[in-house]
């Protein structure tokens, strides 16, 4: 992999671009929301809200330990992470209108069980870390 020179201020270029990534993932998912179970305003602002301040952390957390990339076990928790700001979504919308319980129990138990894989992964894998553990 190609050296990635970092700035004081905002880190790797590597880093920027992996949070960007995450942001449209989470973007692109409340997009999917909002056209097959009508996410509304509040699920808007409460997925955009969480995929920020989440994405945010996450990077300042891999500038801190020096980490350029994810491991496998990582991107399960990014994915689970993902499907968790959907599920916010859909949960701060239920206030105002009737929940997509299908929807919600469906992402719901993905993301259980994404928990419940990725600390296998990371020890089959080999790429346990504390980095990991944290953002797990």
């Amino acid at each position: 992999m190609p050296s990635v020179r970092r700035s004081p201020r905002f880190g790797s270029r590597v880093l920027r671009i992996s949070a960007i990534a995450g942001l449209i993932v989470q973007i692109l998912l409340l997009s999917i929301l909002a056209a097959t179970v009508s996410l509304g305003v509040a699920g808007w602002v409460a997925g955009a809200a969480y995929a920020i301040i989440g994405y945010t952390a996450l990077t300042r957390g891999m500038n801190r330990r020096g980490v350029d990339g994810f491991g496998p076990a990582d991107s399960v928790t990014l994915t689970r992470a993902t499907l968790v700001g959907c599920a916010a979504a859909l949960t701060a919308d239920s206030f105002l209108r009737p929940a997509p319980v299908e929807a919600l129990v469906a992402i719901t138990i993905v993301a259980l069980v994404l928990d419940a894989v990725d600390g296998q992964v990371a020890r089959r894998s080999g790429t346990a870390s504390g980095l990991g553990a944290r953002f797990d």
